[in-house]
């Protein structure tokens, strides 16, 4: 599909009768947009068709592939594979160039899931997302690579467009809940301002982000998050929805290695409103943060803070950069971390806190259970500005502390 071309089905009447749109389904071994679209639409009552590429490559760029609901039928599924068919995997699948993959719903109709089944998949200044702004729940996002999944930014200097993303959102408002997010692959990068992410700015909930990788690179900027927060128009209600959990781990076991590097890299949880900030749990045999990488849930609301369970296997080596909990008007949460026996944790010119700034909650706790400890120029704190500050356990066994 190229110059502007596309493949529309849609159901448009808003009668008591009104049927649902067909569903698309492509079959190729090649599929290439450049500057096409893909639309499924339903605007009344009836649903919105399904759309299905199977094919060994599928690449687009400038293009669009979209289901949407604007009434209470539901949105289509948008399912991505190979060409033997639903259980088959495509070779490569690659967007680029602001290619839009969505669904949405702006009323009660539920929006539909987008489901990719890939050996590679890139996102290279392109989004996957899916979204409501009306009672309907935002549809899931799973994405299962056999080999790898590269969500990156390079944005073009003449082209305006959004950056590489997997995204859920709720909006303003008595929204529906955000949908759920699951990758699973050997190798997930997420790099030069690359978004993996969750939210809510009305009552529905963020929902749930779940990596399921042996290797997990988080780079120059990419991030890892879940955020509630209240929208700036004058007349949204206060109230927001939790923000959701990030749970990282292996494809079987714990990951083999998690890297965080870069100013402004990490995975966060926060939440701006009455909603509880979203926990974090990550699992890996190293785990490492460097250059001003973050692991961070905070919490500037009436809802507290999220806990960060960090499982790091045989080392966790912190430089430049930090593990925090904060909270500015209620309850700090808690951070654990854990290695195996012969485990350490080594911190330079880093920090590991749990705060309460000015509210009247209590600092989270700091728990740290290694063989060793090593602080070099580093901070492990648990405080509160008002109310009692959180208590620091380092149980160390036939190690040390350095």
């Amino acid at each position: 599909l190229t110059g502007f071309s596309n493949i529309n089905t849609s159901s448009f009447d808003f009668g008591s009768g009104a049927g649902n749109a067909g569903p698309i389904r492509l079959s190729a071994p090649t599929i290439e947009l450049h500057r096409g679209s893909i639309i499924s639409l339903s605007q009344g009552p009836g649903n919105a068709g399904n759309i299905v590429l199977g094919a060994n490559t599928i690449m687009a760029g400038e293009s669009s592939i979209s289901s949407d609901t604007l009434g209470p039928g539901r949105g289509g599924d948008i399912s991505i594979h190979g060409i033997g068919g639903p259980s088959s995997r495509a070779s490569n699948v690659m967007f680029s160039d602001g290619t839009v993959v969505s669904s949405s719903t702006s009323s009660e109709g539920r929006a539909g899931d987008i489901a990719v089944l890939t050996s590679e998949l890139s996102l290279i200044d392109s989004p996957i997302n899916t979204s409501t702004v009306g009672g309907g729940a935002a549809g899931n996002i799973t994405v299962d690579a056999s080999t790898s999944v590269q969500v990156s930014s390079v944005i073009s200097p003449v082209l305006f467009i959004v950056g590489g993303s997997l995204e859920s959102k709720s909006g303003v408002g008595p929204t529906g809940n955000a949908g759920q997010i699951t990758i699973t692959t050997p190798t997930l990068s997420v790099d030069q301002r690359g978004l993996i992410s969750t939210s809510t700015s009305g009552t529905g909930n963020a929902g749930n982000i779940t990596v399921n990788a042996n290797s997990l690179n988080i780079l120059t900027g990419g991030q890892i998050r879940s955020n509630s927060s209240i929208a700036l128009a004058p007349d949204s209600p206060p109230r927001t929805g939790a923000a959701g959990t990030v749970t990282v781990q292996g494809l079987a076991s714990p990951a083999q290695s998690i890297q965080i590097d870069g100013t402004g890299s990490g995975i966060f949880t926060d939440t701006q409103g009455s909603g509880a900030g979203g926990g974090i749990s990550v699992s890996a045999q190293a785990v490492t943060l460097q250059n001003g990488g973050q692991i961070s849930s905070g919490s500037t609301g009436s809802g507290p803070a999220g806990n960060i369970n960090l499982a790091a296997g045989n080392q966790l080596t912190m430089t430049n950069s930090s593990v925090t909990t904060e909270a500015s008007q209620s309850s700090g949460g808690l951070i654990k971390i854990t290695t195996d026996p012969n485990g350490t944790v080594e911190l330079s010119n880093s920090k590991i806190s749990a705060s309460v700034l000015d509210g009247t909650g209590g600092g989270g706790s700091v728990n740290i259970d290694p063989q060793f400890v090593i602080l070099q120029n580093s901070q492990i704190l648990a405080q509160a500005v008002q109310g009692p500050g959180g208590n620091i356990n380092i149980t160390i066994t036939n190690g040390g502390l350095f």
